[in-house]
């Protein structure tokens, strides 16, 4: 689907796919892997990554080294806030 304010085409998540980070909620946003503001890809899809929009807001423009520590991170911040089922 293209979108025509940004003049980008802009990916669908699957139905019923699940957040990568928490799986609890229905990923119903694209989180980028490195985020485009530490240098990292709008466009590509490997930098894409499905993510409910609880987790892509944990994780911000936070700089990790790879996908398995984010989600330490959002699985500790989950547990810190008594979230984690």
């Amino acid at each position: 689907m293209r979108n025509p304010r940004r003049g980008r085409t802009k990916r669908r998540i699957p139905a019923f796919t699940p957040c990568g980070y928490c799986f609890q909620e229905w990923a119903t946003v694209w989180d980028h892997i490195r985020p485009v503001v530490q240098g990292g890809s709008l466009r590509d899809p490997a930098n894409l990554y499905p993510s409910c929009k609880r987790c892509n807001a944990m994780l911000s423009d936070k700089l990790f080294k790879d996908l398995d520590e984010k989600r330490q991170f959002v699985r500790d911040t989950l547990i810190a806030r008594g979230e984690w089922k």
